[in-house]
């Protein structure tokens, strides 16, 4: 998570390459997005191999699922002026994606004035 937002951060211009976005008519691009893409799921993939999930299909996908939401959101805060400092950006990804939007701190529920 942290390399992906990092790239984004150093890498502002390109940051719009994360996740596929403007490389559909240029092969080069298309290739290299494949290939970061490729190298993000490999190596998550092996750092959670000591946890297997019930059928690899199902591993892959998870995988593949992280790193998709590690690129578009990593490109998303670039692209919109980075909003959030980064280490806050890179804690709210990760728990999306570790613990689902249960995970995800929320802000308080207002009381709903009664009719009087």
């Amino acid at each position: 998570m942290s390399a992906v937002f990092e790239f984004a951060d150093t890498h502002p211009r390109s940051a719009a390459l994360l996740a596929g976005a403007s490389v559909v008519d240029e092969p080069s691009a298309q290739r290299m997005a494949r290939q970061a893409a490729t190298i993000c799921t490999d190596a998550l993939s092996r750092a959670l191999a000591p946890y297997p999930v019930a059928g690899a299909q199902h591993g892959w996908l998870v995988t593949a699922e992280v790193v998709a939401i590690a690129q578009a959101c990593a490109r998303d805060w670039a692209l919109t002026g980075k909003p959030l400092p980064k280490s806050e950006a890179i804690a709210t990804t990760t728990g999306l994606c570790w613990t689902g939007l249960a995970g995800i701190r929320r802000v308080p529920k207002r009381p709903v004035p009664a009719d009087d």
